[in-house]
């Protein structure tokens, strides 16, 4: 029983001590775009990784914070967040909501780490009216991190890189489905994220 006991303990701490023996300089959080996008391998030349099955929704990131903990090592220099969407039209939560949740992560990531913090707008959707819905949660979330920013977040744009205007919907070269992205439009994220690291050096 004893040797069953030690055996649990040491594949619990070998399994949350992984990420930080690693020593990443970049971590993402976030949805389903994020967990599927082969982070490691899309940022390989950053030295990215992810939290897999993690950031679905902003509660389910703060019902779980110390989940993030392994991976905050000494070594990280920026934070991306992407995360809102599932609270938007799954859970139904106005944007105030939304945004005192993503306060709560922005605290406890600035108490745990030194690291920049990132924050990515929402992508486009399919409809016309979710979309709506989407750039007015954008511009919410911008006008507040203008107005009071003590976390210093940095605001990722990405709405419009991925919204085709001319149908008022998603550009669908660009996703695989209703909402994930195809390898074009994950290799377009990437490309935003270097020139966002490059332009805040």
């Amino acid at each position: 029983m004893l040797k069953v006991l030690t055996f649990l303990i040491f594949f619990l701490f070998s399994k949350n001590s992984l990420a930080v023996s690693e020593k990443y300089n970049n971590l993402f959080i976030g949805d389903s775009n994020i967990d599927l996008a082969n982070i490691k391998k899309l940022f390989a030349d950053i030295n990215a990784t992810y939290i897999p099955g993690y950031g679905g929704d902003t509660f389910m990131i703060i019902d779980n914070l110390n989940g993030i903990e392994p991976y905050l090592s000494d070594s990280l220099e920026n934070i991306y967040i992407l995360v809102g969407t599932n609270d938007l039209f799954v859970r139904n939560a106005n944007f105030k909501t939304i945004y005192l949740n993503l306060n709560k992560i922005f605290d406890y990531l600035t108490i745990n780490s030194n690291a920049k913090l990132h924050l990515y707008e929402l992508l486009p959707r399919t409809t016309h009216k979710e979309n709506i819905v989407i750039k007015d949660y954008n511009l919410y979330v911008s006008d507040n991190l203008k107005s009071v920013n003590e976390y210093n977040v940095n605001y990722v744009k990405l709405f419009s890189e991925f919204y085709d205007e001319s149908i008022n919907s998603k550009n669908e070269t660009l996703y695989s489905d209703a909402i994930h992205l195809y390898q074009i439009g994950q290799t377009k994220l990437r490309q935003i994220t270097l020139l966002n690291i490059k332009n805040i050096k």
